[in-house]
């Protein structure tokens, strides 16, 4: 073993353990335990000072815009709800993005990241339409090389112009799903790494599940996605509007409209669920469907509280997301932390979160 691959991390505040120390050997935690520095593992390894600092695992975001991190505090956004604001914001910078200004916000978002333990980042990239440089794709990549951050690069997808003021303030042409599913078999082929300790992860991640696609193009994205062992990810229920449109144009809810297209399942995760009824929770919570916690964000764009507690207690996988910079002001997974902790405190009590639980999501 080279030294190189080899750090002993003394002194500190190990959560879960105490005071100890922590042998890393290349990307894994060896040992755990006290004076390891005497053990023969540890010789010749760099010594890193932990004393009266705090030692905990990488936190993990499972919901970003990173591209929006150039997008924090626009005048007259302020105070917008989702819909009007995804067309004063996002949707109208998008069509002005270049490799270089996505590289740019993309070392400002996984450094703000990294700054506040966050080591790996779900980022749910959706500035892909039918003549997008395959540049833009690589600018991100190559950020989070050089940073150092592990990304889950949740490959956006827009199959039509879409229901909401998104995409369809622009006059950007989405790809169909033929061009989207050849552009995914070449980021897969380059890019995508199954291992448990990879660095680069692609998943499957429509922009909206109600809607940017086709309900024949989602079921023909989830047999892709199942069939290269491709995780799934897209937004669903962050206001009420999901619900409107999936009654009125298929007699159902949207989480039953999402178990159509085949949408749920312990592969899945979905972005926000403000708004979903117990019945919805009940069964994303049967099938072991997952969701991104984003408080910041709702509480700024006023879309609500998630029912998280609820979720939790019907066996809903639980994980925490910063969102957009452009929608919170801030790209710290510790505030979100936080606001978890304390946001639903406010409407069932004290002893409804703890810190360890939040840890737990996070």
């Amino acid at each position: 073993m080279s030294t190189a691959t080899r750090r002993l991390i003394k002194g500190g505040l190990v959560y879960g353990h105490g005071y100890c120390d922590l042998l890393v050997s290349g990307s894994r935690i060896a040992v755990i335990g006290k004076d390891l520095a005497s053990q023969p593992d540890s010789e010749h390894a760099e010594i890193i000072d932990a004393t009266g600092l705090l030692v905990h695992p990488g936190l993990v975001n499972t919901h970003h815009h990173i591209a929006q991190s150039l997008l924090k505090a626009i005048p007259g956004s302020l105070n917008l709800g989702l819909n009007d604001w995804l067309g004063a914001v996002p949707y109208r910078y998008w069509p002005h993005y270049t490799p270089d200004t996505l590289y740019a916000a993309a070392r400002i978002g996984f450094s703000e990241l990294l700054a506040a333990g966050c080591t790996t980042c779900a980022d749910h990239h959706y500035l892909y339409h039918r003549d997008t440089s395959p540049e833009l794709e690589q600018a991100l990549l190559q950020a989070a090389r050089e940073i150092g951050i592990r990304l889950v690069l949740c490959r956006g997808i827009a199959t039509v112009k879409g229901s909401h003021r998104g995409m369809s303030s622009t006059q950007l042409v989405p790809e169909d799903v033929d061009l989207c599913l050849q552009r995914l078999q070449t980021l897969i082929a380059r890019h995508h790494n199954p291992a448990a300790d990879a660095m680069t992860r692609v998943v499957v991640a429509p922009t909206s599940l109600v809607h940017t696609c086709t309900q024949e193009d989602l079921l023909i994205l989830a047999q892709f996605a199942r069939s290269h062992d491709l995780l799934m990810h897209t937004h669903l229920l962050e206001v009420s509007f999901d619900e409107t449109v999936c009654r009125q144009k298929y007699g159902i809810s949207a989480v039953d409209y999402a178990q159509r297209c085949e949408w749920l399942g312990p592969d899945v995760w979905f972005a926000h669920l403000v708004q979903v009824d117990q019945a919805g929770i009940n069964t994303l919570g049967a099938t072991r469907t997952g969701v991104a916690h984003c408080p910041s964000s709702n509480a700024r764009l006023g879309s609500g509280i998630a029912p998280i507690p609820a979720m939790a207690a019907a066996g809903v996988r639980i994980s925490i997301g910063v969102d957009g910079s452009a929608a919170t002001e801030s790209g710290s997974l510790l505030n979100e932390m936080l606001l978890t902790l304390l946001l639903h405190r406010t409407q069932h009590g004290p002893t409804i979160t703890s810190a360890e639980q939040v840890v737990q999501w996070s």
